[in-house]
């Protein structure tokens, strides 16, 4: 957002974006001038984002050790997009174009991930 405060010298005002005020403030406050303090400033305070609800642990995963974060874990099986949809229909060539691509990164990459938002999804019947 573009504001404008007096310029010293002439009386004309001068655009300033909001973010770097609020860095010269914090500036001021912490003593520090990173992006990083801005960054947990905001996370904090402006957003209200609380930290985890369970810390995530080591599980044994297709033969790898990965980190698995137990309170998405059992939300992503029953709120996953994808796994509730009609158009998931896995070794069918009608299945969904989105589905097997998200597929292919899970399997290349090791992860389990949810789809919160899709153009294509269809309730099961």
């Amino acid at each position: 957002m573009i504001n404008t405060r007096k310029a010293r010298g002439p009386n004309r005002p001068i655009p300033y974006r909001r973010s770097a005020l609020l860095s010269d403030r914090l500036q001021n406050w912490c003593g520090v001038a990173t992006k990083i303090d801005i960054c947990y400033f905001f996370r904090h305070w402006f957003f209200g984002v609380k930290e985890m609800q369970a810390q995530p642990k080591q599980e044994i995963h297709h033969s790898e050790q990965v980190w698995v974060n137990p309170t998405t874990e059992s939300l992503r099986r029953t709120e996953c997009l994808c796994l509730n949809c009609s158009n998931l229909k896995p070794s069918r060539s009608d299945n969904c174009h989105i589905a097997k691509a998200f597929y292919q990164v899970c399997v290349a990459e090791n992860v389990a991930l949810a789809v919160t938002r899709c153009p294509l999804w269809k309730p099961k019947s």
